[in-house]
C-alpha cells in the first residue's frame, strides 16, 4: 500500500532556510558559477556576466524569503546587488522574470538531489517520492510559491520560457527513466510510451499542486487524492505475476 505524502515529504534543510540578519541582505558567492577544472576558462566578459547574474539572483531570493514577493521592489532587489536599475533591467525586465529564475535555478537542485537518493521501490511510491520532493520545496514558503504559478505559465519573456521548459523536460526525463527501469523489470506495459506517460503524470501532479495552493483544497486533502489520482493512471500498466493454479487434491 502506498504511504501517505507526509510521510515521503523530506523535511527541509535548513541551510536553505535564510534568516534576515539587517536590513540589507548580505549576498552570498554563487557556488553554481563555479568552473570545474574539465570545463573551458571563460573570458572576462562573460564571467562578469554570470557575476553579476548570480548576485542579482542571490539578491531576489534572499529579499523574497525575507521580504515577501509583494514586499520586494525590483530597486531592493538592484541595491542589494550591489548594480544600477539599469544593469538589473539587462538580466530581467521585472521582479516575476527574477522569481521564475530564481525558481528554476532552486527547482533543478531539488531534481537532482531528490532523484539521486530515489529508493528502490514499486513505480508509483517512485513518482511521490521525486513529486514529495518538489512538495517540500513548495511547503517552505507557500505564498511565494502561488506567486510563482502565477507567473510560471504566462511568461512573455522567450528566455525564460525556454529555462522552464527545460526544467520541465528534466523533470519529464527522469520519470520517463523511472518508467523505463519498470519496463525492463518486467512488471510494467513495455507498449507504453515513458514520456508521454511521464508527461500524464506530471499534469496530474501540477493540476493538483494549483488546487492546493490556490485554495481550492486543503493540504490534507492534496496529499491524499495525489497519489490515489496518479495510480489510476499506473496500476492499469502495471505487470502482476499471474497466481500459479491451486493443484486439486485427490482422494485415494
Amino acid at each position: 500500500m502506498t504511504e501517505r505524502l507526509s510521510a515521503k515529504v523530506p523535511k527541509p534543510n535548513k541551510d536553505t532556510v535564510i534568516k534576515p540578519k539587517s536590513s540589507k541582505p548580505k549576498i552570498p558567492a554563487a557556488k553554481s558559477l563555479a568552473l570545474k577544472e574539465s570545463e573551458p576558462k571563460l573570458g572576462r566578459r562573460e564571467r562578469n556576466r554570470l557575476e553579476k547574474l548570480a548576485r542579482i539572483t542571490d539578491a531576489a531570493r534572499i529579499l523574497f524569503r525575507e521580504k515577501g514577493f509583494q514586499g520586494t521592489t525590483i530597486n531592493d532587489i538592484a541595491e542589494a546587488a550591489d548594480i544600477g536599475f539599469g544593469t538589473l533591467f539587462l538580466y530581467a525586465k521585472s521582479k516575476e522574470e527574477l522569481l521564475v529564475m530564481v525558481f528554476k535555478d532552486e527547482m533543478m537542485e531539488v531534481v537532482d538531489k531528490t532523484y539521486a537518493k530515489m529508493p528502490k521501490k514499486p513505480l508509483l511510491d517512485q513518482v511521490m517520492f521525486l513529486f514529495a520532493g518538489f512538495v517540500t520545496y513548495h511547503k517552505r514558503d507557500e505564498a511565494l510559491s502561488r506567486a510563482l504559478l502565477k507567473e510560471i505559465f504566462f511568461l512573455d519573456n522567450p528566455e525564460r520560457r525556454l529555462e522552464v521548459m527545460r526544467l520541465m523536460h528534466s523533470i519529464f526525463g527522469r520519470l520517463a527513466d523511472l518508467i523505463k527501469v519498470a519496463q525492463n523489470e518486467g512488471k510494467f506495459n513495455s507498449d507504453a510510451d515513458p514520456v508521454l506517460l511521464a508527461r500524464n503524470l506530471f499534469s496530474i501532479y501540477i493540476q493538483q499542486l494549483n488546487a492546493w495552493l490556490g485554495g481550492y483544497t486543503n493540504y490534507a486533502r492534496f496529499e491524499k487524492l495525489l497519489p490515489e489520482i496518479l495510480n489510476l493512471q499506473i496500476k492499469p500498466l502495471q505487470i502482476t505475476q499471474p497466481k500459479s493454479p491451486q493443484k486439486r487434491s485427490t482422494s485415494s
